[in-house]
């Protein structure tokens, strides 16, 4: 309450604010989190290039995010590119932590697509 906006690292997805009694806090907000990864890691714009999971999934697992949403956010798109997606999480523990994170029951596209922010075409 009270604090201001010093700045933003998009590429790191992080907010930094400055408290009133003057202290500095990072934040990782959700939506910036989220944008990022569905707009640069997830959707390319390019045919050719393919979606970095690594970076999505790492992301996802530091700020303690559903894997889940991988899968659900575009399931075709996910299942297209699962060789991609195998190829880029070479820890084992990893690949056993994502798929102990699928669930049939929530979708959590609905869940947090609400936090995802809409960018207009240019």
């Amino acid at each position: 309450r009270g604090s201001r906006i010093v700045c933003t690292v998009y590429n790191d997805m992080k907010l930094i604010l400055q408290m009133p009694r003057g202290n500095l806090e990072t934040i990782y907000p959700r939506q910036l989190l989220l944008t990022y990864i569905c707009n640069n890691l997830i959707d390319t714009n390019n045919q050719s290039e393919e979606p970095n999971y690594k970076r999505a999934f790492e992301l996802m697992r530091k700020n303690r995010l559903n894997l889940n949403f991988l899968y659900d956010y575009k399931p075709k798109h996910f299942l297209d590119s699962i060789k991609t997606f195998i190829k880029a999480i070479h820890n084992d523990d990893d690949l056993c932590l994502f798929l102990s994170e699928l669930d049939n029951e929530k979708n959590t596209k609905h869940e947090l697509i609400k936090y995802v922010l809409k960018q207009e075409p240019m």
